[in-house]
Order: C-alpha cells, then sequence, then structure tokens
C-alpha cells in the first residue's frame, strides 16, 4: 500500500487492506480464538482480532482520521505508516477534557489501527507502550464524573492561617511549589538548596523533594516562602502533623467561604498546576512540553495524570 492522500483515505484504505473489517462475522468466536492462540492483553487482542460491526468502525474511523490530521497539522507527518509514539502520546494529551468511557475508546481505536499497519508494513506493533500508560492512567487522570478540585480563590484561603504558623507555610508549599501534604509536612534544613534566577533575573528557592515510591525532584519556589522557610527550620523541624494542617485549611476554607469537602488539601496542588500552565503557555511554551514540565515539577509519572489537574470546575 502506498501512504498517501487525505487522512480520511488512508485510514480507509489501512482498515480495508489490513483485513480488519469482518462486518457480520462473530467477535465473540474471533475472541476466543485469539485467548486460545495466547492473547492476553488489548494489543495481542487487537493483532488476532477485527472489526465486527460498522459501528465500532465507524467510532474507531473519526478516531483515527483525527490523529492522522493532528499529525500532519501539528507534526507535519502526512503518512500514517510514519506515525511514532511521541506523536500518539501528544494527540491522546489533547484528549484530557473528555469522559473516561470515552477515552477508552479512543485507545482501542489507535491500538486497532497500529495493529492494521503492523500487518500491512510487516513490524510489530509500536505503540503499545504508549497505550498502555495512558489506559493504567486513565482511571485516576481522566475521573470527569469528579468535580475539579482547584479553590476559586486561594489566595483568601492561604490568607485565614496564621501568619508564621506551621499550616501557612504548608499551605504556601503547596500552593507555590505544587508538593503533596506528606511532602510539604516534613520539611527539612537539609532539603533547601539555595536559590537561583530564571532568564528574566527573577529569583526562586530550590527545595529537594523526596516523593513518591522515592524519586527525588527539584522544585522551585517564591523566594519569600523560600526565605520563611530558612527562617522557621533554623530554631527546629517543621511540627505540624497532615491531620492537623487538613483541620486548619478546613477551618480557613470555611471562613473564605470556600467548600473544604470538595477541594481538600489536593486543591491547592491544582490551584499550581493551573498557574503554572498558565504562566508557561503565557511564555509561548508548546502546551505538550509545558505540560511535561510541569508534571515533572509535580512528581507524576506521567504526563496523562497533570493533565487532570487542569480541568476547570
Amino acid at each position: 500500500m502506498k501512504f498517501k492522500g487525505t487522512p480520511k483515505y488512508q485510514t480507509k484504505m489501512i482498515f480495508e487492506m489490513s483485513g480488519m473489517l469482518q462486518f457480520g462475522q462473530s467477535k465473540h468466536a474471533a475472541k476466543k480464538a485469539a485467548r486460545t492462540g495466547g492473547a492476553r492483553n488489548p494489543t495481542q487482542y487487537a493483532q488476532a482480532t477485527g472489526i465486527y460491526s460498522f459501528s465500532t468502525y465507524r467510532a474507531y474511523f473519526k478516531t483515527c482520521t483525527e490523529l492522522l490530521q493532528y499529525a500532519a497539522d501539528i507534526h507535519g507527518i502526512k503518512r500514517a505508516d510514519r506515525l511514532t509514539d511521541e506523536i500518539v502520546n501528544a494527540f491522546l494529551l489533547t484528549k484530557s477534557d473528555v469522559k473516561l468511557a470515552s477515552f477508552r475508546r479512543y485507545c482501542a481505536a489507535l491500538t486497532k489501527l497500529d495493529a492494521a499497519l503492523s500487518r500491512l508494513i510487516d513490524r510489530p506493533p509500536q505503540w503499545n507502550g504508549v497505550l498502555q500508560d495512558f489506559r493504567a492512567s486513565a482511571p485516576v487522570a481522566l475521573d470527569c464524573e469528579q468535580p475539579a478540585r482547584a479553590y476559586r480563590e486561594p489566595h483568601a484561603l492561604v490568607a485565614q492561617l496564621d501568619t508564621g504558623s506551621d499550616a501557612r507555610l504548608v499551605a504556601e508549599l503547596q500552593w507555590r511549589a505544587g508538593l503533596r501534604v506528606s511532602e510539604a509536612c516534613t520539611i527539612k534544613s537539609g532539603q533547601m538548596k539555595g536559590t537561583t534566577t530564571d532568564n528574566t533575573g527573577k529569583m526562586f528557592g530550590l527545595l529537594e523533594i523526596k516523593g513518591k515510591g522515592g524519586k527525588v525532584r527539584t522544585v522551585p519556589v517564591t523566594i519569600a516562602v523560600y526565605e520563611r522557610m530558612l527562617k522557621r527550620l533554623e530554631c527546629e523541624p517543621m511540627l505540624i502533623t497532615p491531620t492537623l494542617y487538613r483541620s486548619q485549611l478546613r477551618q480557613a476554607a470555611h471562613r473564605s467561604d470556600q467548600q473544604y469537602t470538595e477541594h481538600g488539601t489536593h486543591g491547592l496542588r491544582w490551584n499550581y498546576a493551573q498557574e503554572q500552565m498558565n504562566d508557561l503557555v503565557g511564555k509561548n511554551i508548546v502546551y505538550e512540553v509545558a505540560l511535561t514540565m510541569v508534571s515533572k515539577l509535580m512528581g507524576h509519572d506521567r504526563a496523562g495524570i497533570t493533565s487532570h489537574y487542569l480541568r476547570k470546575g
């Protein structure tokens, strides 16, 4: 097959010429045969089976055409056989605002397209790693039935906490550095790594954070918060527990006329993610690059998880 023509034409020819279209045949029998043949995961099933209903084909066709159009418009790649897992990853990141069921259909469609391409050009599926990662993170990152958790007025919330208190520092570390509660409540002097400046000359403090799974990352924080942390840690380690902090933040939310139960402590991490993304995109950094940068700062394994934090209420 010659991979040329419009995204719609290429998608049509890929599915037709690969033998994927098996309308009227039994999907159940095909899956049973695939299982007998050793298929155990979505990629293996996609390789061994076809598409058995026109409605499924129509949904897959739409998604695959969107991918090819995206690759052409954004990455300059106009041939389906030249798609890479990086392009597939970037395309799926643009779908971070859909419902979980819809996102799973996107992954299923692209798995089938990858399988069809592998049949046509005699290569193993190339996108299974990316698609498996997105499938694994989707239940957390795309649980759109849950409300967005960013606080409406983080300034007002933090202002209700006593100036100079540990609770105020922890809240500002969550809001200004994107730390988890467990990370912010246990800061020690050895984690203070000095100051630096960005390309505009603005000064920041640097914190070394050991997060989930023991992964270490360096996070910038405003110089005002950094200097207050230095002064606080001259005396003794942080004394506040996550339980006490949550109690004080709940009271602060009530005093600032905001719902703690909808946002919790994690809401301030949502505010951090959204503010960082707005800042980076405002500096003309490409969305996908900005998302990756914020993901690393927050200690996420996958940018798809971070995209969840960008949903508005």
